[in-house]
């Protein structure tokens, strides 16, 4: 037995008293004829909400989990806000989707469920976060390269905030995470995908996307035969010419040597040349390729070996025939390097005319000439 209230519209409220158990029971009022069902149901409760935060401008997916929260009449309650309808989704009785309503200013609010249309609601204390809507204002560098990974895109915008959900999404595909710089920068790795551009958007949440986007474009991946020199002294200065479909890639390109970036020009032939920096030490390093006027990089297979330069200090004999065929020994250093070339004044020889005997010492055969006379002799490791 409960005690009721008259209301002026004549109704009556009363307050249910507890029940031992879950199920249906015959209300009636004392005086009266006839009679309701009332049911009692198990309390309902929330464990979770995810995610626990969303723009202002609400429509955030959040699925809520707990217990006991299937029913008809189910609503979700942000602050003093109430949702239900359509905007609610009983997916089972442990878990429940409610679509964040629009909110006027930033805070945190109490997020709580009715399973009996807004009579009775959990008191769980769950928090919402309502927070500024993410806007994307610009990417850095706004182009990389098909097929290819690991090139990292800053991310300019505002109300960046260091998530554990924070994370960048590049068109349809699936998101990346984004590592947090400031409120107004993030870095993001663009994952591989074909040619094509594609909008960039930022997500703290996992779930709202930013407002706004910007664009990153996709080009197709260098296609690249062949590097000439291959090789060049530690001293740099060579000109080294790529072949291939660079001259896709428009007319600002340039070549990284390792680490270190130098300009490029695309010549007559369509090839890609550019002039190596000077090296640290001797050894291989990487050739890859730049392009757009952000210098995005793009990523070849390519290497370039520096090598000890090459000098020559004197020569015996220091004469010969017009005939040729004179065995020179030229002395001198940086002769490690494989297919030296040795130069008589403008005429080569190599291979089978030329023997490295050490690292100061190579055999050079003279090449016929066509008159009498002194030509500079000297070597070279590229050619």
């Amino acid at each position: 037995t409960a005690h009721g209230v008259m209301r002026e519209d004549g109704s009556v409220e009363c307050v249910s008293p507890s029940s031992k158990v879950a199920g249906k029971v015959t209300l009636k009022l004392e005086g009266y004829t006839g009679g309701a069902t009332f049911t009692y149901f198990e309390a309902p409760a929330i464990a979770s909400l995810r995610p626990s935060r969303g723009s202002l401008v609400g429509g955030a997916s959040v699925s809520v989990t707990g217990s006991n929260l299937a029913g008809s009449l189910v609503q979700c309650r942000f602050g003093t806000t109430v949702v239900d309808g359509t905007s609610v989704k009983v997916v089972s009785s442990t878990a429940v989707v409610c679509y964040s309503p629009r909110m006027s200013a930033a805070g945190t609010v109490g997020v709580e469920v009715s399973v009996n249309g807004g009579a009775d609601y959990t008191s769980d204390g769950r928090e919402y976060l309502y927070e500024a809507l993410v806007t994307v204002e610009g990417l850095w560098p706004s182009q990389g390269h098909a097929s290819g990974e690991g090139q990292v895109v800053t991310v300019v915008g505002e109300h960046f905030e260091q998530t554990g959900d924070l994370s960048c999404r590049f068109g349809m595909s699936g998101r990346v995470r984004a590592r947090y710089l400031s409120s107004s920068l993030l870095a993001c790795v663009a994952p591989a995908r074909g040619a094509g551009v594609v909008q960039v958007s930022v997500s703290v949440n996992g779930v709202d996307s930013s407002s706004g986007s910007a664009p990153f474009a996709y080009l197709p991946r260098a296609s690249v035969r062949w590097i000439s020199p291959s090789s060049g002294p530690v001293t740099g200065g060579s000109l080294v010419t790529v072949t291939g479909d660079v001259e896709t890639f428009g007319d600002t390109m340039g070549c990284v040597f390792g680490s270190k970036s130098v300009s490029a020009h695309i010549d007559a032939s369509g090839s890609l040349v550019c002039e190596s920096p000077a090296g640290r030490v001797a050894g291989a390093v990487s050739l890859r390729l730049t392009t757009g006027e952000e210098m995005a990089e793009v990523e070849t297979e390519l290497s370039f070996v520096y090598h000890a330069t090459v000098s020559v200090s004197s020569l015996k004999p220091r004469h010969g025939t017009v005939s040729g065929g004179t065995a020179v020994s030229v002395v001198g250093s940086g002769f490690d390097a494989s297919g030296l070339v040795c130069r008589f004044g403008s005429e080569s020889v190599s291979g089978g005319d030329v023997e490295v005997v050490s690292s100061t010492m190579v055999v050079c055969k003279s090449p016929v000439s066509g008159e009498p006379g002194a030509v500079v002799v000297s070597v070279s490791c590229n050619d």
